[in-house]
């Protein structure tokens, strides 16, 4: 294993995300620059909608940042349309890491692998994946320890809708789908992972997204 990080967010880029577009741009460069300053984290990008005909991979998820680092460039496209097939997105977006990671010699293997969604709405377009298939995926590799999940959800109940893909409710973040409430949403899951590079091996009281959200709430 490397000792560093992987952190990947898919973000939604369906068309429902748009008033709030130049808001969720800023928050995830911030919290790239964030992650990545102390060499620690390599981070990725996804976005998901289903309207397109061409996609990085052909399908639903479109790659804008992979695997960068502190001194790679931020410039990338989000131009939120479409509709949101969530279910099918989360699947392509994990097997991409999954396979990724496979050809990686051991050495370089990350330690640690974070994904977070992010998402306005819920799924209205998925027809190759169920939240069942979802939830079975994340249960798997939430065995190895290596594997965390984060899910932020505007416009539902995102705890249960957490819950009903395999992501403790403690892991998931309800945000108003706003400027401010994109940006503190990524700022306190930006947070969370960053405290984990810092904390002792074995440690069990690292604060929760929830706990994290209700202090900013409250400041």
């Amino acid at each position: 294993m490397s000792g560093l990080s992987y952190v990947c967010f898919l973000v939604d880029e369906s068309g429902s995300m748009y008033s709030i577009r130049k808001s969720t741009i800023k928050s995830i460069n911030e919290c790239s620059q964030e992650l990545t300053r102390e060499g620690q984290c390599l981070f990725s990008l996804f976005t998901f909608n289903s309207n397109e005909m061409e996609s990085d991979n052909g399908n639903t998820i479109r790659i804008r940042l992979d695997c960068i680092s502190n001194m790679d460039s931020l410039d990338y496209t989000y131009c939120p349309g479409g509709r949101t097939a969530l279910f099918d997105a989360q699947m392509k977006a994990i097997e991409h890491i999954e396979e990724r990671i496979t050809k990686l010699p051991d050495a370089e293997k990350p330690s640690k692998i974070i994904f977070a969604t992010i998402t306005d709405g819920l799924d209205n377009d998925s027809v190759l994946y169920s939240a069942d298939d979802v939830k079975l995926k994340i249960q798997i590799l939430s065995l190895t320890d290596r594997w965390e999940f984060m899910y932020l959800g505007a416009n539902q109940d995102a705890f249960e809708v957490a819950n009903n893909i395999g992501i403790p409710s403690h892991n998931s973040i309800q945000y108003i789908a706003s400027d401010e409430g994109i940006c503190s949403a990524i700022r306190t899951t930006s947070q969370m992972i960053y405290s984990s590079f810092h904390e002792e091996e074995g440690t069990t009281d690292r604060p929760t997204l929830q706990t994290l959200n209700s202090k900013s709430k409250s400041t």
